[in-house]
Parts: C-alpha cells; sequence; structure tokens
C-alpha cells in the first residue's frame, strides 16, 4: 500500500477477477480483499464489478413501475443544513418527515432525469465554499426496496452471491427470523444531498452499490481518530459533556475542518458499477453529485467484533437504539461472546495458587452486561447454535497465512497483524440415521441361567485371555516390542496458523541474521564473497549467495558501506526477534488463561493477542496482571520477570497494550 499521508488519501481501488466474482459473494470477496491486501489501515476500499454483470441493473422504468410503491420507499425526509455560528467547519443538520409516504410519480420523475454526467470531483461538495449557504432538500433515504432482488428474478442465473439483497452469512445464522437485515435497502440521491458524519449501528460494515446515475463521493476515517475528532466537536456548548457526540448524527464537517485536525482520511468518487466497502465502525460522510440510484447493505465482517465490543453509548442513546426487538438477537450474540470470555477468564482464576497475592478475584464474580444493551435472558438452544458456526480447530489447519517478510516489528500494540479468517460455516443438522426409537429397557436384576455350552464358551474366553496375558509380560515380548519401531508416523501437533506465521517470521530472521553474521565475520572483500566455513541450512545459504553476488560487484568504498548497513540490518533483526518472541510468548499464555479454543475463535474474528489481552483482562488490577503474568510461566515463558516487571503497574500494562486512557474506549473486561 502507498504511504499514508496527514489529510486526503485516495481509497484503494480494484478490479474484481471473473474466478473471483463467480467464486465469492459480496461478504465474502470483502473477507478476501481485508486479509490478503494491506488494507488494514483503510476505512474503505471500492472494487469495481464485471461490466457484463452490471449490464443487468441499467435501471428500467418499467419494472420500477411494477414493483415500487409507495409504501416501499417510506416518507421523505427534508434536511435543512445551517452553519453553526462561532465554530467554523461545523454545520447542523434539522430534518422533518412528511406526513405521507414517496409518490411514486416522484421516483419514476428522479429516474427520468437520471444522466451520467462530469465528476467536479470530491473536493467541490465538500469544500466550505460548497456548505456556506444555508441548504435545504429532500432525499428519499428510507427505501425497504431492491431492484437487483427484482433482477435476479427475472435473471435466476445471476451468481447469487452477488445479491446484496441476500443476507449475509452471519445474520443468517443469528436470525431464525424476519428482521432488519433481511436485505438491502435503496437510496436515491439528488444533485448535492447528502448524509451527515456517523458511524454505522453497532459499528457494522457496509456494502454499497451505485447502480446507475451521477458519482457519488464518500470522505471517511478510521475509528482511532474518533477521539481526536469528538474533542473539537465539545467545543460547541451542546456537546461538552457528550461522551460520544458523533452517536448523535445530526453534523456535517467541511473538508478544510478535517485537514486541520491532522489526520489522515479517505476519498472514494464512486462510479456507478463501484461497489464501496466499509471497514468496521468506520466514520463517513457521503455527497451525491446529481441524481443517482444506490443499493446498500449492513453486514458483519472480519474484525467486526473487535470494535463492536467497544461501543460508546452517549446519553442514553445506544442504549435506547439497542432495546428493539430487532436487535435482540444480535445483542444475544454479543453478549453471550463476553460472558464466555469472563467465565473462563474467571474460571482460570479459581484454579490459580493462592500464594500468588494477597487478593485473588472470585471466580463467582457477577458479569454485568454491556451499558449499551437490555439484559436478554440467556437461551441455551442460541448457544448451541452459535457454537455450531464457529469453526473448528480443523478448518484453521485450511487456511495458512504467508510468513512475514521484511516488514518491522516494533511494538506488540502496533505491528502484530491479524490473520486471514476461515470461512464461517453454517449450522449443520444431526442426519436422520442417528435419531433412532428407543429400546425396550431391559432388567439387570432378573436371574437367567446360563446354558452348558454358553459356560464351556466363557471357560474358553477366560483361558485364552489368561494366555495372552502370560505372553505381553514375558520378557522376550517386552524387549521386541521396545525395538520394534512403529508402522504409523506419530501426527505432528496442531499449530494454530497465526502462531505458526511467527513462528516462520522468527525463523526468517534467524537465518537472515546468520547469513549476516558469516559475512561480518569475513576479513576481506574476497573472503565475503566467498563461504568455505560449515555447512548451512538451504535457506541461510540462499541469503549468503545474495550477499557474495552484491559483494562481487562492489568497489572498495562501496563494499564499506555495504558491511555497514549489513552491521545495521543485523541490530535492526534481532529487535525484531525480540519482539516476535514476545507475541509468541503472549499468545501462549492467552491460550493458557482462556483455553486454546477460545483464542482461535477470536484469532478468526479479526482480533490480535494484544487486542485480547486489552479488552479481556482488566490491567487495572494488579491480581489479574498478577494472574497473567502466572499463565504466562505455566505456558513454558522463558521471560516471566520480564513480563513481572514490565506489567507491574496499570500505566505499563496501558503502553504494552496501547490502552490511552483520555480515549475512554468501552474495555469489556472491566465490565465483569
Amino acid at each position: 500500500m502507498s504511504t499514508i499521508n496527514s489529510g486526503s488519501n485516495s481509497a484503494p481501488l480494484f478490479t474484481i477477477s471473473e474466478e473471483d466474482f463467480l467464486e465469492h459473494g459480496y461478504d465474502d470477496y470483502y473477507n478476501l480483499k481485508i486479509t490478503t491486501e494491506d488494507l488494514n489501515q483503510v476505512p474503505l476500499f471500492q472494487v469495481k464489478l464485471p461490466d457484463n454483470f452490471m449490464k443487468f441493473f441499467k435501471l428500467n422504468s418499467d419494472v420500477v413501475k411494477s414493483t415500487f410503491d409507495s409504501k416501499s420507499a417510506g416518507k421523505t425526509p427534508n434536511f435543512v443544513i445551517k452553519p453553526i455560528a462561532g465554530h467554523l467547519g461545523f454545520y447542523s443538520k434539522k430534518e422533518k418527515y412528511s406526513k405521507s409516504y414517496t409518490d411514486i410519480n416522484d421516483v419514476i420523475n428522479l429516474l427520468n432525469g437520471m444522466k451520467i454526467q462530469q465528476s467536479t470531483g470530491w473536493r467541490s461538495h465538500f469544500s466550505r465554499t460548497a456548505f456556506g449557504k444555508a441548504q435545504s432538500f429532500d432525499y428519499i433515504t428510507e427505501c425497504t426496496y431492491s431492484y437487483m432482488q427484482q433482477i435476479y428474478e427475472l435473471q435466476p442465473d445471476l451468481p447469487a452471491g452477488w445479491n446484496l439483497n441476500r443476507k449475509s452469512t452471519l445474520f443468517r445464522n443469528i436470525y431464525e427470523y424476519d428482521s432488519v437485515f433481511d436485505g438491502s435497502k435503496t437510496i436515491i440521491g439528488n444533485s448535492n444531498t447528502r448524509c451527515t458524519v456517523h458511524q454505522d449501528d453497532f459499528g457494522f460494515c457496509a456494502a454499497s452499490l451505485l447502480l446507475s446515475g451521477a458519482n457519488k463521493d464518500w470522505i471517511a476515517f478510521l475509528p482511532k481518530y474518533k477521539s481526536r475528532f469528538e474533542d473539537s466537536i465539545r467545543q460547541m456548548p451542546n456537546y461538552e459533556k457528550c461522551k460520544s457526540p458523533l452517536f448523535h448524527g445530526d453534523l456535517y464537517v467541511d473538508a478544510e475542518l478535517l485537514e486541520s485536525l491532522d489526520f489522515p482520511f479517505w476519498i472514494a468518487e464512486q462510479q456507478p458499477g463501484y461497489i464501496t466497502y466499509l471497514t468496521p465502525s468506520a466514520i463517513h460522510m457521503v455527497c451525491n453529485e446529481g441524481i443517482n440510484w444506490t443499493e446498500l447493505v449492513s453486514f458483519m465482517g472480519y474484525r467486526w467484533e473487535v470494535d463492536a465490543h467497544r461501543i460508546q453509548d452517549c446519553c442514553g442513546l445506544a442504549k435506547d437504539l439497542y432495546r428493539g426487538k430487532g436487535w435482540e438477537p444480535i445483542v444475544k450474540y454479543y453478549d453471550w461472546s463476553e460472558k464466555e470470555m469472563g467465565q473462563q477468564w474467571n474460571k482460570f482464576a479459581s484454579f490459580a495458587p493462592k500464594d500468588l497475592s494477597a487478593t485473588k478475584p472470585s471466580s463467582s464474580r457477577s458479569l454485568r452486561r454491556h451499558p449499551l444493551l437490555s439484559p436478554p435472558p440467556s437461551s441455551s438452544s442460541f448457544i448451541e447454535q452459535l457454537q455450531s458456526i464457529i469453526p473448528p480447530s480443523s478448518i484453521l489447519q485450511n487456511n495458512q497465512p504467508a510468513a512475514l517478510e521484511d516488514e518491522g516489528v516494533s511494538s506488540l500494540s502496533r505491528n502484530e497483524s491479524p490473520i486471514a479468517s476461515a470461512d464461517i460455516r453454517d449450522p449443520v443438522e444431526p442426519p436422520i440415521s442417528i435419531l433412532r426409537e428407543q429400546p425396550v429397557p431391559i432388567n439387570f436384576n432378573e436371574e437367567v441361567p446360563l446354558s452348558t455350552e454358553t459356560q464351556n464358551r466363557i471357560r474358553e474366553i477366560d483361558s485364552r485371555i489368561r494366555y495372552n496375558e502370560q505372553r505381553r509380560n514375558s520378557p522376550a515380548t517386552k524387549a521386541y516390542t521396545a525395538r520394534r519401531v512403529s508402522s504409523k508416523p506419530v501426527a505432528p501437533p496442531f499449530v494454530p496458523p497465526y502462531r505458526k506465521k511467527i513462528k516462520d517470521a522468527i525463523q526468517y530472521r534467524q537465518n537472515q541474521r546468520k547469513a549476516i553474521r558469516i559475512v561480518l565475520q569475513s576479513e576481506s572483500q574476497k573472503a565475503a564473497a566467498t563461504f568455505a566455513g560449515p555447512p548451512v541450512s538451504k535457506k541461510v545459504m540462499k541469503a549468503l549467495v545474495v550477499h557474495h553476488n552484491k559483494i562481487k560487484s562492489l568497489s572498495p568504498p562501496g563494499y564499506l558501506k555495504y558491511r555497514a548497513t549489513l552491521e545495521q540490518n543485523f541490530f535492526t533483526r534481532g529487535a525484531e526477534l525480540e519482539q516476535l518472541e514476545r507475541q509468541l510468548q503472549l499468545s501462549s499464555g492467552l491460550e493458557k488463561a482462556f483455553g486454546g479454543e477460545y483464542i482461535h475463535r477470536k484469532i478468526l474474528q479479526g482480533y490480535i493477542s494484544c487486542e485480547i489481552a486489552r479488552d479481556y483482562i482488566d490491567g487495572r488490577h494488579s491480581e489479574h496482571r498478577l494472574l497473567f503474568v502466572r499463565a504466562l510461566a505455566d505456558a513454558g515463558c522463558k521471560d516471566v520477570s520480564y513480563w513481572k516487571n514490565f506489567l507491574s503497574t496499570e500505566a505499563q500494562w496501558n503502553e504494552m497494550f496501547g490502552i490511552d486512557v483520555s480515549e475512554d474506549f468501552r474495555i469489556p473486561a472491566h465490565d465483569y
């Protein structure tokens, strides 16, 4: 990925191959790109869909007339935008909904006026000049209608996975009934219609496909800059005491204000046939350059869980929002995963040695729910359903990530990279063949006399058992067993992909250091260009050959300069090795504390090890920090003293795991 600049950056754009298009759906392809491309530090990216697919979705007014109704269009809101006096760059939004449903003729008139037009660029729509005058516009944003669904019914051979009206995989597993997430919705834009700066509900990912019409311009930035952005909002009287003023969703900002905040944001100029993906909890706003038709859908993508568990409430708005019946399955899924980790931690604490510390957290400590969520009753059937959609450890073997190459590793909290997630599978019901009738009960107290034939057979079997036991215990048999080589090779222990990735990275750097050491031990340039030492591994020799070929082509001054570079690289690789060893130790400690299966599951969801420690261990209390040090010791960590010293205070814990107290992000472990 290109260098990220403070200020505007262009969103990555991909053209999907025909093979990937046929193999994946819109949600699977998002996960594929996130886990195989360098997209960890971008809030949105675009994908150009094939022209031979998009040609089916050229808007047809006859199809719209016959399938669209006013109730589907909903009630159209009118928005009024005004500059906020004394706060340059901020603009308020007031909205008023019509009393009646949108007239279908208004939709058809917009459709007839839709055309491709020359783009004037994103800045002309987000600049201070564009926002400077009071604006009023109607914006059709509440359509529960899917044009894609109508075309898919007419063209059933189209790839089903790219129908945005299809509920995504995890939503299908969580919801057993119709819900607000059953399909896509439609937004019909007009010239300079726009939405406020906001995050999508519950931090969901989103896929937005522009079917036809004028371009749609996006501005987005990562949630890690939310605190800096909200600090500027709190300068206004109405927001001074707001914990998360962004949640109100009633503000617009201009490009000049964003640039003054000195953090990177991304621009996407969406054209017809482009699908724009929003990453979890991305903060964004949108402006339409003219009349256009967009279909969009929310879904749970890779790393959604990481951000969703840190959602903040503001003025009770979120708590009220997520109490609705439509949210109940999401709330249960969300709450269950936190409660499960809390139970695992408390179970580990209950078995810790009593002399570990003066105070030990109780294993029966109550688990309080997330402050945003209503307290739904637990459901064993729901938990069983969730367990069925979590991939077992065995499928991790099919998802081996590539080894780290030359990237630097400067700290646990910054440079640990998420590992690719495996596909989440649908629940599988037991086959009919195992559902058999109950057998007739047997009365074991009933005495049944044995026949002579049966008694003789029992004596014969007993005699054979005694004979075989004597042979097994004979000295000759024991000596043969000790010498015999097993015909079946012992299967190597299972190594999770994320652990293999770290081990591969460690091995790579060790090989590089060994090759550099051999070169630096040479007394002359001629000796450095050859190798006559003891045998080394193939990978070390491969690195040596690269150095030899380079040294042969250098002048004496050039060789001295190259040698100085190698000395620097030797120490750099050493520092990276130390950090990678810490990551491996951290993963081992987490597996010991929570159980390997739970950590594997979190890794599949997109967590990295430092985020698991940050979110599910309460580092504010010394007994929790000592418990984690104990877990590291039990896992065979060689540097227990390092961890014990480095995690001795809350401030050191926060530094290790990237916790900025001023940001006031929620940490799930603080609730249990």
